[in-house]
This record gives structure tokens, sequence and C-alpha cells, in this order.
């Protein structure tokens, strides 16, 4: 299930970056995210409003930038799917909700299921060395004798 000009850019254990195209939705004012555990919703429960304003940073550039951090609201359970709809609003009117678009657990997003390894190269040392995510998204490294 997706949501037309929405991404989900990175899903971490408690905070969630989407990316909302400002071309898809030129004429819109602002959005409205709401969220439910059951795909049907009621989609009720308000997880904040962006305005419709394209950022200029250059990683971003043409797109509205909405996170959130999953522990801010009652309901919200990290374990199972989650579902986002959008609502536009229009000269202060909210239209109709658009989606449901599925968040997954982080647990089915880290496929595949067998380990890997990722490597960095360290300058000092001129070696490249094992280097992994934390579950807050930074980079950790292996020390290097």
């Amino acid at each position: 299930m997706a949501i037309p000009g929405v991404q989900i850019i990175y899903r971490l254990q408690t905070t969630i970056r989407l990316f909302i195209d400002h071309v898809i939705y030129p004429n819109v004012d602002s959005f409205n995210l709401y969220f439910s555990n059951a795909v049907g919703g009621p989609f009720v429960t308000l997880l904040g409003s962006v305005d419709n304003i394209p950022s200029d940073v250059p990683s971003v550039r043409g797109k509205i930038v909405f996170e959130f951090h999953t522990d801010d609201f009652v309901g919200w359970n990290n374990d199972v799917r989650n579902y986002i709809v959008i609502a536009p609003v229009t000269g202060g009117v909210e239209g109709a909700q658009i989606g449901p678009m599925t968040v997954f657990t982080r647990a089915e997003l880290l496929v595949p299921k067998e380990y890997s390894v990722m490597y960095g190269l360290d300058r000092a040392s001129q070696k490249f060395i094992p280097v992994s995510v934390n579950p807050n998204g930074n980079i950790t490294a292996a020390i290097v004798p």
C-alpha cells in the first residue's frame, strides 16, 4: 500500500521520516497526517501537520520532510504494522484522506535475514574496517588495533 508521492525515507526504532513530493500536490496549503493500527482505520489520531513548502536543502530539494517519534503517540505499536493516511488542507478545509500507507515494523525491514558486513575506509590506518548502524541510525565502527 502506498500514497502517491509519499516515501518512508527511514524507519529507526522510534523515529520515522517521510518525504512528500511537492510536485504531486501543487495546490495544497498543508497536510494532516493520521495513523491507525488497522489497515481499514479509523484514522483519527493526528500525527501532525506540515506545510506544503518544499525544502531548499540540497539533499531533499523539492520535498516536504515530516519526521515523528512513535513514542509520542498513544496507540502506536512498534511491534505491529501501522498505517498512515494524509489529508490535504486547502484554504483551511481538510480534504479527503489519501492512503493508507503501510509502516512496517523494524524487524520486517531488516532484510536479508542473513548476516552481512559493511566496510568503511579508516583514513588514518588506510585500511577497510567493519562498520554497522546502531538502532539510532548512527554509524559505529570496529576498533582497529
